[in-house]
């Protein structure tokens, strides 16, 4: 399997699941990703790119042209700009990457906006207002009780009241922090964080949301990060807005963009939003 992977970088996990369950083994998608993780390799992601100009024909022609008679062996060296492969893990840095443009947050919501008719932005951040109030009061009721879910409110309702200022993009914070706690949900596996020298270890993620922390911002970051990581499928795709609503509704609009289903350990919460923050 392993061997395959690196002749053919552009095999899939299913490939793969079916060319172990011909040999007689059968294992998961998950099983496979694992494998491959602990080799050094990793999946990636098409990206999506626009759809080319005349301009562009007429270069790449006279690129080709340019270069008709070059070896075989020369185009090896070439590394094409379509390429998909599984890479080795490289992480000595924190994971900055390229700040998206407004224009990415307009194509997803216009994406959104076509699937269902509504405007993501205005309609969540107008029913997150209006729940908001109702919804930290009932944090505040459930975090004075006993047991591991009001351990976890508590916590949150203690850093949220200790912050100098209480802005409307911290209590928007607090609620998309609260609510999968609320509702029993893992929390952790939506909100990651990671160490700044270490990096993240993604393997299984469906979807989150990546916060770089060190030792003395931990606390403060879950309410005023200084970057955030939108994470789908395993892979860091772009760097969100420090602002918590607003990565979190990129990451919604991603969801629906790319036809992904609701992480399991994750469902009542997205549905919950789904239903109260993203309809009309």
């Amino acid at each position: 399997m392993i061997r395959k992977v690196r002749n053919q970088p552009r095999t899939t996990r299913e490939e793969l699941v079916n060319d172990m369950k011909r040999a007689g083994t059968t294992v998961s998608k998950v099983t496979v990703s694992r494998t491959l993780y602990r080799h050094g390799l990793k999946s990636c992601i098409a990206r999506k790119v626009p759809l080319l100009m005349s301009s562009h024909v007429q270069a790449r022609l006279k690129l080709g042209n340019d270069h008709l008679d070059d070896p075989e062996e020369a185009w090896e060296k070439v590394m094409w700009s379509d390429e998909i492969q599984w890479g080795k893990k490289v992480f000595s840095q924190p994971p900055i990457v390229q700040v998206p443009p407004p224009k990415m947050m307009t194509e997803v919501v216009a994406e959104f906006h076509r699937i269902n008719n509504v405007n993501p932005r205005t309609q969540f951040y107008k029913e997150l207002d209006r729940h908001t109030p109702r919804l930290i009061t009932l944090f505040r009721e459930k975090a004075i009780k006993t047991g591991k879910i009001a351990k976890e409110l508590a916590k949150l309702m203690r850093i949220y009241d200790i912050q100098e200022q209480r802005y409307v993009n911290t209590r928007q914070a607090l609620v998309l922090r609260a609510l999968p706690v609320c509702l029993h949900e893992y929390a952790s596996t939506l909100f990651r964080t990671c160490d700044s020298a270490d990096g993240p270890d993604l393997t299984d993620t469906p979807v989150a949301l990546l916060t770089v922390v060190t030792d003395d911002t931990t606390d403060s970051a879950l309410f005023s990060p200084e970057s955030i990581c939108i994470v789908v499928e395993d892979e860091i795709l772009v760097n969100g807005p420090t602002n918590l609503a607003d990565s979190f509704l990129l990451l919604f609009g991603y969801i629906y963009a790319l036809d992904l289903q609701y992480p399991k350990k994750l469902e009542l919460k997205f549905t919950f939003i789904q239903k109260n923050f993203s309809s009309e």
